[in-house]
């Protein structure tokens, strides 16, 4: 292994994988990569999938914007620190800067060991027993592999991700340029949560009961993009487990191209519009009603912020309804009259799904049609209270027969 003095590793985490990196410290940081290994972007993405540990040592607004399913952020600087480091850069030159960055960076060391130990004991305890981390930066260039080199001196074995997050989200965003629909031969069968992906139940309301109405938000467009992709290579991999070749079935909500402020890749979005085979479930308007009092009134009309609740869902009523209907809607919710305004946007919202359904280009137009079969799901009594499994099972029954006479994936 090559011999790398301490300034040399703070020089190095300090640096911003810019264009200007002296050649000497370059060098040192390719012996670095090639002492510890890199890894493409599918071997890495193994390696996270089964438990090990991943650092992201980007800034805090970086990670926020987008980064790995399940890597946790380990900032080598803050965002304040970042843009200061940015603004001497600018002001005074990359050697001004890469002094600072190495001033804020040197007191850091101790903690980036700590918090790799911690990371790697929680996955030592979950199973995960390969004694190893992986680190990426933006690139994968000096950042992660000083931090690798610093991990290994400690005795933790650190891999690193060739070409950083850019490579990732060259991955994550190439992926969906080839989805295609599962082969006939492949019968596993999975379902995507899309709202859950993006912590949006996709109304005007689907901000109630997420994690957004707690206070946190949804994720960007670019990070639900990277948990899309991975759950979609995670399908991949578990029917090339099973014996097949694929995915097999994947059961999705026909979503709008936005949930929430999230959009939906264009090629996924274009899946969903062309499936061959879309599944509509119908339910009893009685049935409906409970549901949408369990999931939008239950535990918020009562609950500790149920004014703040009451606010935000006459503000959601108001870009929804006409003037001429929301002053009637919003007088019932006020007067706790809640079926009745679930009765009113069922209405409202049956309207949006028949036209979404029959549009073949998704503008909202309603004009044209979907290529897909349809086919009508609706329990045998209509009377009889929502049974999510029961209705799994005859969503398959009923959707199998139409299965066999087409190349399907399943959508609904």
């Amino acid at each position: 292994m090559c011999e790398l003095h301490v300034d040399d590793l703070l020089a190095a985490l300090a640096c911003d994988d810019a264009e200007g990196t002296p050649p000497a410290l370059l060098r040192l940081t390719e012996e670095i990569q090639a002492a510890a290994g890199r890894l493409d972007v599918h071997s890495f993405l193994d390696a996270a999938d089964r438990g090990v540990p991943v650092l992201d040592v980007r800034s805090p607004s970086e990670y926020a914007q987008g980064h790995v399913p399940g890597a946790a952020s380990v900032p080598l600087f803050s965002d304040d620190e970042r843009a200061r480091v940015g603004t001497l850069y600018h002001a005074a030159g990359r050697s001004a800067a890469m002094e600072l960055g190495m001033r804020l960076v040197r007191p850091k060391l101790g903690w980036l060991v700590e918090r790799a130990a911690e990371l790697l004991a929680v996955a030592r305890a979950s199973g995960e027993s390969s004694g190893a981390v992986l680190v990426h930066c933006w690139r994968g260039g000096l950042r992660s592999g000083a931090v690798a080199w610093l991990l290994r001196q400690h005795g933790i074995e650190a891999r690193t991700l060739g070409g950083g997050y850019k490579a990732f989200r060259a991955w994550a965003t190439a992926y969906w340029g080839s989805v295609e629909m599962p082969p006939k031969h492949a019968r596993t069968r999975a379902v995507v949560d899309l709202e859950g992906l993006a912590r949006h139940r996709g109304s005007a309301f689907g901000w109630v009961g997420t994690v957004e109405a707690g206070g946190g938000a949804q994720p960007s467009s670019e990070h639900f993009t990277n948990l899309l992709a991975c759950e979609w290579r995670r399908l991949e991999a578990r029917g090339e487990a099973k014996g097949g070749r694929g995915r097999g079935w994947v059961f999705l909500e026909d979503e709008d191209s936005h949930i929430g402020h999230v959009s939906v890749p264009k090629p996924v979005y274009a899946a969903l519009r062309c499936a061959p085979l879309v599944v509509r479930v119908s339910l009893p308007e009685q049935a409906r009603v409970r549901l949408l009092l369990d999931d939008y009134v239950a535990g918020h009309a009562d609950g500790p912020a149920a004014g703040e609740w009451l606010a935000r869902m006459e503000e959601s009523l108001t870009k929804r309804l006409g003037a001429a209907r929301v002053g009637e809607v919003v007088a019932a919710m006020r007067a706790g009259d809640f079926s009745a305004v679930a009765v009113a946007m069922l209405h409202y919202y049956d309207k949006l799904y028949d036209a979404h359904l029959a549009n073949h280009g998704g503008t909202g137009s309603g004009g044209g049609s979907r290529a897909g079969r349809l086919v009508e799901v609706a329990p045998a009594d209509p009377a009889a209270a929502f049974d999510a499994d029961e209705l799994a099972g005859l969503v398959l029954r009923r959707a199998m027969p139409a299965d066999r006479e087409s190349d399907t994936a399943m959508m609904f």
